[in-house]
């Protein structure tokens, strides 16, 4: 038996817990990955439309949806973060959580605020925004 803060429960069940948050982390991860294609194949239909019609403004276009997939890659980033410390709370100090428990309040002020600097978000974004305004000054520079 495994002792949890509001009661004791049996070892299949503290695993089956544990696994519970890892499928949470799984889907989070899996989230900040579709994120990162989704940008690209977007910044590219936009690059693909923008030389069609020769338009640097459409090009420009290109930094909205890419600002707006690197602020969510950093929230799925960030929520990642918290349940991995819930996971870990539950694998090394069980009695400090309850049971079946996905609150990931108490780890709030754990989690680091600057996920842009982290290396899963700012060379991908970063490699993206270069290029939209490489796109944006050769379309330019042909007119």
């Amino acid at each position: 038996m495994i002792k949890m803060a509001n009661r004791s429960i049996s070892e299949e069940s503290w695993v089956s817990h544990l696994g519970f948050i890892q499928g949470v982390i799984t889907r989070m991860a899996q989230n900040s990955y579709l994120l990162k294609g989704w940008d690209a194949t977007l910044v590219a239909a936009i690059f693909a439309l923008s030389l069609s019609l020769d338009s640097a403004i459409l090009i420009a276009v290109a930094f909205l949806p890419t600002l707006v997939f690197a602020f969510l890659d950093a929230y799925y980033l960030r929520l990642e973060r918290l349940f991995r410390a819930l996971y870990n709370d539950v694998r090394e100090n069980p009695e400090t959580v309850e049971a079946f428990s996905m609150d990931i309040e108490k780890y709030q002020e754990k989690c680091v605020k600057r996920l842009f600097w982290t290396t899963s978000i700012w060379p991908f974004y970063t490699t993206i925004a270069i290029a939209i305004a490489s796109g944006i000054f050769i379309t330019v520079g042909y007119n």
